[in-house]
């Protein structure tokens, strides 16, 4: 194996370990926030009571 080959293999193993051994999952549980995603906003409830006056 050449000296350029046997650094560019370095270089693919080296970024897998790199890329595998990282993550964006965190020390807690999944699925226990303490509000869900899906949970609605305050404004998100429809339209405001005054918004139809004098119609």
């Amino acid at each position: 194996m050449t000296q350029r080959a046997r650094f560019w293999l370095s270089v693919v193993v080296l970024a897998t370990l790199a890329l595998s051994s990282t993550g964006c999952n965190g020390p807690e549980v999944a699925g226990k926030s303490d509000r869900p995603w899906s949970n609605p906003r305050s404004w998100e409830h429809g339209l405001p009571t005054g918004i139809n006056d004098g119609r």
